[in-house]
């Protein structure tokens, strides 16, 4: 008895390595096949947004674009003005002041980007440092994001050079993998 019932144990325990050996490779394939299938689908997402962005270029590339400061000004109050303030003052600690700010004075690409895919702190600023995460507006229309940038510039670092929105649409495609609010490290490297 002893012998068979040895016997019997070595037989279910062979049958449940089996068990655990089938489960494991068909977790496995279902892991496979839904990494497939997310892929697919980022493809997908990306290759309409890329479809988006050559039908806003070319529509925007044939239209003449005039920076309209009003439509600037109501887009920064309704987006941007609870964090950085109705004259770009910011908040202390959490978000840094535009007002008279090299990233927006400077090479128009750093706050473009930002714009489009946020930031994330900690921010320096004249030896003061930020820590909130400003959001994205990527799928805010280009020529709003043109407004937007040419109204923060201009209010409040006095450049009046327009940046257009097929600008923007460049740069929206250059940075369309961008999945992360950049880090202010990221955009320190950015020399375009």
């Amino acid at each position: 008895m002893n012998n068979e019932s040895l016997e019997q144990q070595n037989e279910h325990a062979k049958k449940t390595k089996r068990y655990v050996a089938i489960s494991l490779i068909l977790m496995f394939m279902l892991s496979v096949y839904v990494a497939w299938t997310m892929s697919q689908n980022y493809r997908k997402e990306e290759s309409q947004e890329r479809y988006r962005l050559t039908s806003l270029y070319k529509e925007s590339n044939k239209n003449e674009y005039t920076y309209d400061q009003s439509q600037g000004r109501e887009l920064y109050q309704k987006l941007c003005m609870e964090c950085h303030g109705d004259q770009g003052q910011g908040k202390p600690n959490r978000y840094p002041p535009l007002l008279n700010s090299q990233i927006v004075g400077g090479n128009f690409q750093i706050p473009l980007r930002i714009i489009l895919h946020g930031q994330v702190g900690p921010i320096m600023r004249d030896d003061i440092q930020y820590n909130d995460k400003m959001p994205g507006f990527k799928k805010i229309h280009p020529q709003d994001i043109a407004h937007i940038l040419n109204y923060i510039r201009s209010e409040f670092t006095q450049i009046q050079e327009s940046i257009h929105p097929v600008e923007v649409i460049k740069t929206q495609v250059k940075t369309i993998d961008r999945k992360n609010a950049y880090t202010e490290e990221e955009l320190n490297q950015i020399k375009e």
